[in-house]
């Protein structure tokens, strides 16, 4: 099962060349958290950084810059990556 695969269809409106991260890691570390119960963005990192070489591994995900931080999710969601009020 390769998760990042599943984004492929999803256009990636960032310039080319400029990126760090595949929008596909980035929504598949998002979709992960939720399923982890990661409750906000810097539990999503801190995951991310625990899990790194399984994710690799076991989901297909790339991470060639590591994991993205916070702020690269914070440009990436048109929220604040919390499900709290």
């Amino acid at each position: 099962m390769q998760i990042p695969d599943y984004f492929e269809q999803i256009r990636d409106f960032r310039v080319p060349g400029r990126c760090l991260h595949d929008l596909g890691d980035i929504l598949g570390l998002i979709l992960c958290g939720c399923l982890a119960d990661c409750d906000d963005l810097s539990e999503r990192v801190d995951y991310g950084e625990d899990t790194i070489e399984c994710l690799r591994a076991a989901l297909g995900f790339s991470f060639p810059n590591g994991i993205p931080s916070e702020v690269v999710f914070l440009q990436k969601l048109p929220w604040n990556g919390s499900y709290e009020d």
